[in-house]
């Protein structure tokens, strides 16, 4: 069982140290904790970040637990929303509250069965730290993942998935374009169309842990075709988005 019960949740101050903005929907910020100085988390869990008097919103925290003072956070931040409306009018060096960390999503312990990571945009970000830490753990089961965008324009941390493919013995990735590749994407054999949740290969039902984060209609759409090709539904974790309203 994972230990939850030191991990309870409580109210932290921050400092803005980056801001980075990944592609033109995605931007990322890094906090570092000040007070209190203990803050810890499980990999795979959230924060929720004050945006406003009494307004909260979560957001996965993508970095190492071994270097839990300084947090990742990944944001869609392209949508008049609270949260996305914050994170803009911040500057480096402003200070911000939080809440955590919160949250089960988290990778069994211990890990037995290989991982097929399933996930579209930002839900990409809990994996990037469950990846960092089977890497610190020097993880030998088999590692896929099936990353799902609508093109090129909204690659994210392509950069760290390949220092994974070399830090990880048996781990690869996969992006899924839900719209038409370019006749030089389709010659790359990382690339494949359609939406995610076409391409994923069940090699393994009983042997094989699914793990599925990002929007809601894809999680449900994925737990509900894994089933239907044998998969347990106590191999399929997942963790899913509200999708923010337009105003």
């Amino acid at each position: 069982m994972t230990p939850y019960s030191f991990l309870l949740p409580k109210k932290y101050t921050a400092k803005l140290l980056k801001k980075d903005q990944l592609n033109q929907r995605v931007v990322e910020i890094i906090l570092e904790v000040i007070s209190p100085p203990d803050f810890k988390f499980i990999s795979g869990q959230f924060v929720s970040l004050s945006v406003g008097k009494g307004i909260f919103r979560s957001y996965s925290i993508a970095s190492s637990k071994s270097k839990a003072s300084k947090i990742s956070l990944l944001v869609e931040n392209a949508h008049d929303g609270a949260g996305s409306n914050f994170i803009n009018g911040l500057s480096i060096g402003d200070t911000v509250e939080f809440i955590g960390p919160s949250g089960r999503f988290c990778l069994p312990t211990p890990l037995n069965k290989n991982l097929v990571f399933v996930v579209t945009g930002t839900g990409i970000a809990p994996i990037l730290s469950m990846l960092e830490e089977l890497s610190l753990n020097k993880c030998k089961l088999e590692l896929t993942l099936y990353f799902g965008i609508r093109n090129t324009q909204e690659l994210l941390k392509i950069d760290l998935l390949e220092d994974y493919t070399k830090r990880l013995e048996h781990f690869d990735y996969k992006l899924c374009y839900s719209s038409t590749p370019t006749v030089n994407e389709i010659k790359n054999p990382r690339i494949l169309t359609g939406r995610v949740t076409k391409n994923v290969e069940v090699k393994d039902a009983l042997n094989t842990l699914f793990v599925l984060c990002g929007h809601p209609l894809m999680i449900m759409d994925m737990a509900q075709i894994l089933i239907e090709k044998g998969v347990p539904r106590e191999n399929i974790l997942h963790e899913k988005f509200t999708v923010a309203k337009k105003v």
